[in-house]
C-alpha cells in the first residue's frame, strides 16, 4: 500500500494541472470537480447560539434557532438535517433522565437517541458518496 501510496504522490501535482487545464478549456465535470473540491463548507460545523437543553422547551427554542438560520443561509440545509436529527432525539433522553441528573437516563432511551444520531450520520455519509 506504501507503494501505491508514493506513486499517486508523485504524479497528484500532474493530475491536478491536468483537471484544471481541462476546467479551464471548458469541461463542466472538471470544472464541477474543481469547485467541489475547493469551496466546500466544513462538514458538519454548525455555530450557533442555543439553551442548554434542559427541557422539551429547550429543544423547542434550539430547533426554532435552528430553522431560522438555515432560513437566512447562516446553516446549510443539509447540516441543519442532520443537527435537527440530533435535537429530535434529545427529548427521550430529557423523558428517561432522572430529575436531578438531566443528562443521566436509561440506557434505552439512550439506545434511542444514539439510534437518531446514527441514522442522521449514516444519511450524510450516503449524500457524501453520491456526490463523488
Amino acid at each position: 500500500m506504501l507503494v501505491a501510496e508514493a506513486m499517486l504522490e508523485e504524479k497528484v501535482k500532474t493530475v491536478v494541472d491536468k483537471l484544471i487545464d481541462r476546467a479551464l478549456a471548458g469541461s463542466i465535470p472538471a470544472t464541477r470537480l474543481c469547485l467541489d473540491r475547493t469551496t466546500r463548507q466544513p462538514r458538519d460545523r454548525i455555530e450557533l447560539d442555543i439553551p442548554t437543553l434542559r427541557s422539551p422547551s429547550d429543544v423547542v427554542d434550539a430547533s426554532a434557532a435552528l430553522v431560522a438560520a438555515v432560513a437566512v443561509g447562516e446553516v446549510s440545509p443539509r447540516a441543519g438535517k442532520n443537527m435537527m436529527a440530533v435535537l429530535g432525539a434529545h427529548p427521550a433522553l430529557l423523558q428517561a433522565a432522572p430529575s436531578d441528573a438531566p443528562d443521566q437516563g436509561r440506557p434505552e432511551a439512550q439506545g434511542e437517541a444514539a439510534r437518531g444520531v446514527a441514522e442522521a450520520e449514516a444519511e450524510a455519509a450516503a449524500d457524501d458518496r453520491c456526490r463523488g
